[in-house]
């Protein structure tokens, strides 16, 4: 049997009061020497990819969602993943020497 890794979440705009305290608005890890920044995102779509960007400085990737958009896509060197309404897709990070993202949808 597969051990789980540590699970990372942030909090998003329609979480509860309790989920909002419990869970930070965003989050740097590492995973295999590549920093990751976790943030849900706020606000319209439109230029989501380019404001969350502006909320992490030193990651290689950063991870989110509120657009319900999928995203895959580089801007100023850092891979910006968003895998779209978990109903329509899902994503995969390859995290090597080669950070590699998919987008599959369902």
């Amino acid at each position: 049997m597969q051990a789980i890794r540590p699970v990372k979440a942030v909090r998003g705009n329609m979480d509860s009061g309790e989920i909002k305290k419990a869970l930070p608005e965003k989050e740097i890890f590492e995973v295999n020497g590549r920093k990751v920044g976790l943030v849900h995102g706020t606000g319209s779509p439109w230029g989501i990819a380019e404001r969350v960007r502006e909320q992490f400085n030193g990651v290689d990737i950063i991870i989110f969602g509120q657009s319900h958009e999928p995203c895959n896509r580089y801007v100023q060197g850092v891979l910006l993943f968003n895998p779209g309404p978990a109903r329509d897709s899902f994503g995969v990070l390859t995290v090597g020497d080669v950070i590699k993202g998919q987008i599959l949808r369902v």
